[in-house]
């Protein structure tokens, strides 16, 4: 059976290789727990605010980093 990787281990481990292009977003646990069974067991916490982890609600802490995702790669692929 997989695990799997705490929070802080996959926010730790990418700022650094980042650096200060990485602005780290961190949701509470619960903000969406009507996910599909696979995402319950090995993403147990908000991680993919573009897909499954979405409430699109107004508002809403996920639409907000969704909205923020969107507007980077608008501005990355229009300038």
């Amino acid at each position: 059976m997989a695990t799997s990787a705490p929070r802080a281990t996959a926010s730790t481990s990418t700022s650094p290789a980042l650096g200060d292009r990485f602005t780290g977003r961190e949701l509470p646990d619960d903000v969406n727990p009507d996910v599909p069974p696979f995402f319950a067991t090995h993403v147990p916490y908000p991680h993919s605010v573009v897909t499954v982890h979405l409430v699109d609600r107004e508002g809403h802490p996920t639409v907000r980093a969704r909205d923020e995702v969107l507007e980077f790669f608008r501005k990355r692929l229009t300038t």
